[in-house]
């Protein structure tokens, strides 16, 4: 095979056709002219100049794509949008209690958000496969581009929004309790990222060692969630579907798989005390949910 045709075929698949025929066509076509005309010897050194100029190429028009304003049509973001925050409000339902102060309950929408954001991607990319028969370059970059801030949002949600949004809840409702005001508890949950990585134990009672490095997994496997979730529905719907698909369905298949995932959770605390692998529970959790969902995938596609 020659040199720079996987990459072609890559560029293909990300790139409009005018981009791949005007920038990429001709860059490889001259890399595989130099290979031609190359030795044996040179050929190695040929190679890593073509895949560092095209690798170049690519970076620096990725920016400018990205920003295409057709890469970002209403109807996914208002599916993924209007899920995000219903299902937030609704997992704040449960923490509603006649012996705590509901006016506090607005300090737990942060931890809400945090969790149900990676679930938002699947209406999302729900969405943008059905609306055409087959994905278009700018599908895939839009796809991305939301996966990778889905990521970001939970990386800094978990990592620093919600321990401090959960500790002013515990405040708050202690001092409603106690009818002065009071400082509560610092757990592991109250925690930022950056403090649970560096280990103070002065910071807190709960800092020891099983217990922090699952904390840590936990905020590790929400945050590749979206990727999983992403990866999972992009190729869940190979065959071409009813382009009727009501909102409903759609926020359906999100729920579903949140509270598939959630259920997931407490086999993999099992899982983690038989393999043993103390502290991983939670990416013990995110592989049994991706391998299950897949193989599920995989056969309704196969009996269908």
């Amino acid at each position: 095979m020659m040199p720079g045709t996987r990459l072609l075929r890559f560029a293909r698949q990300w790139f409009p056709p005018s981009t791949v025929s005007g920038v990429f066509e001709p860059l490889v076509a001259d890399w595989q002219r130099q290979w031609n005309d190359a030795t044996t010897a040179q050929r190695p050194w040929i190679n890593a100049k073509g895949f560092a100029a095209f690798a170049t190429t690519a970076v620096m028009m990725t920016p400018r794509l990205a920003l295409e304003a057709d890469a970002y049509r209403a109807r996914p973001l208002a599916l993924a949008g209007g899920f995000w925050v219903l299902a937030s409000c609704l997992l704040t339902i449960p923490f509603v209690r006649e012996d705590l102060p509901g006016q506090f309950m607005w300090l737990l929408l942060p931890a809400s958000l945090t969790v149900m954001l990676p679930f938002a991607v699947l209406p999302a990319i729900d969405a943008m496969r059905r609306e055409r028969e087959e994905p278009t370059p700018s599908d895939r970059r839009a796809a991305l581009a939301l996966v990778a801030l889905a990521v970001f949002g939970v990386i800094v949600g978990q990592g620093w929004i919600t321990p401090a949004g959960n500790q002013r809840w515990r405040d708050a409702v202690m001092s409603e309790l106690n009818s002065r005001p009071s400082v509560a508890y610092r757990g592991l949950r109250e925690m930022t990222t950056s403090e649970l990585i560096a280990g103070d134990a002065a910071t807190t009672r709960a800092l020891s060692g099983i217990p922090r490095v699952r904390e840590l997994n936990m905020r590790a496997a929400m945050a590749v969630l979206p990727i999983v979730l992403a990866w999972l529905q992009w190729h869940g719907l190979t065959r071409p579907r009813r382009r009727s698909w009501p909102v409903a369905k759609s926020w359906l298949l999100a729920a579903g798989a949140a509270a598939f995932f959630i259920a997931v959770m407490p086999a993999a605390a099992l899982l983690e005390q038989s393999v043993p692998a103390p502290g991983f529970g939670p990416l013990l959790g995110l592989v049994l949910f991706a391998l299950t969902t897949r193989t599920a995938i995989w056969w309704r596609q196969r009996t269908a």
